[in-house]
């Protein structure tokens, strides 16, 4: 009787942190907000699959991150930023019957995140929202992405990786990856922080990517 009481209350449980979790993903942090600023300073949101990466501009009059990353970004004008597990996020797995055991690792077992920086020639045309944002809005992003790489006794940024294939390096990050702070939810923190409105639960690439509304061209 108590084992039945016990599964009772715990399906009950399951069920309501699940409507609770799919509500929160499609509910905004702020009702009726939209980004009134000029694509002067623009951040974008870009969806591959299930992640999300942070999308900014090389350099701008206000902020250059060729003065911060030891990167050759002279012919790029874009850079990508994404945050997560660093054993998935730096060796994904091949094959489907390794990627749900490497899953639960990540989810509930990391032991360090990485960030992965992309550069880009131009901006993607898919799977892309860009949002104008104020100055300060912009700096304080930004703030927030050096924030998220560790740093070695000299305040150097600490690479890990290069690969000039995809045009990605890997660097030690901070923060601690798990089934309730996943890539997703780094990315909706960094956007929020810009003023950028995003799902009450953003675990979800849809449902970030839902809420932005663009108010900048792809191009």
């Amino acid at each position: 009787m108590q084992f039945k009481r016990y599964l009772a209350t715990s399906l009950i449980g399951l069920i309501s942190t699940s409507v609770l979790l799919a509500a929160g993903s499609f509910l905004p942090r702020r009702w009726q907000h939209r980004s009134q600023a000029s694509c002067q300073y623009q951040v974008c949101a870009i969806q591959f699959d299930i992640h999300t990466n942070i999308l900014v501009p090389v350099y701008t009059d206000s902020f250059d991150w060729r003065n911060y990353l030891p990167l050759p970004l002279s012919q790029q004008q874009y850079l990508g930023f994404g945050w997560g597990d660093r054993n998935w996020y730096m060796n994904p797995p091949t094959e489907l019957s390794n990627a749900l055991p490497r899953g639960l690792q990540a989810m509930f077992f990391s032991d360090a995140s990485v960030l992965g920086i992309q550069a880009y020639d131009r901006l993607p045309t898919e799977d892309i929202k860009c949002v104008g944002v104020t100055r300060s809005d912009y700096l304080k992003l930004m703030e927030f992405l050096k924030g998220s790489m560790q740093r070695n006794q000299q305040g150097e940024v600490i690479q890990l990786s290069n690969h000039p294939s995809t045009k990605t390096n890997y660097f030690e990050a901070i923060g601690h990856y798990s089934i309730l702070h996943n890539s997703n939810h780094w990315t909706a923190e960094g956007l929020d922080i810009a003023q950028i409105n995003m799902p009450l639960w953003a675990g979800f690439s849809f449902a970030i990517m839902r809420q932005i509304q663009a108010t900048c061209p792809r191009s």
